[in-house]
């Protein structure tokens, strides 16, 4: 059975790392950084996560962002594997909003909190809460759930099936 694994505290670490990089060099503030929701797997057995530049061509050709993208990998692989520990990083899950999870961004920037999978509206699927859980690690701590990001129906669902699992859910 293929398995997509993810550690959080390195997700957030290049996200805060392109942000420093970002207010650094004037080149790349025409770029977003945001999260994006999984949805490249599953495919692999190991931990696993993907760092990109865009989604066109002219982005793709773009040295200084490859070159920060690639610094930010850089950083990542010579990074402690408690990265994040040392101030007390809260572990969480996402669920509902868009693509590109700009509420979730937000909230990995201004409080303490990595986020391990994050499943958006357009395919919100109950059962997948469960291996959200059990694939990200360490284990969260927490479920955000976008409140407004979410319909009734999957809110219910949502709340039913996170708290199930045991664990601490809060609305965004």
């Amino acid at each position: 059975m293929r398995k997509i694994y993810v550690q959080p505290v390195y997700t957030r670490e290049a996200i805060i790392e392109f942000k420093k990089q970002q207010e650094e060099q004037q080149s790349l503030s025409k770029y977003d950084v945001t999260l994006e929701v999984t949805h490249h797997g599953p495919t692999l057995n190991f931990p696993i996560m993907f760092v990109e530049v865009g989604s066109s061509e002219e982005q793709w050709n773009d040295l200084n962002v490859c070159e920060a993208a690639a610094s930010v990998i850089k950083r990542l692989c010579n990074a402690d594997m408690n990265i994040g520990n040392e101030n007390k990083v809260k572990v969480a899950i996402g669920i509902g909003g868009n693509h590109y999870a700009s509420k979730f961004t937000k909230i990995l920037l201004n409080e303490k909190i990595a986020f391990g999978h994050i499943m958006p509206k357009y395919n919100f699927n109950e059962e997948m809460i469960e291996q959200m859980i059990s694939k990200t690690i360490p284990k969260p701590e927490i479920a955000l759930i976008d409140w407004n990001g979410l319909n009734g129906e999957q809110r219910k669902k949502a709340v039913k099936r996170i708290e199930g699992e045991n664990l601490e859910w809060r609305k965004v």
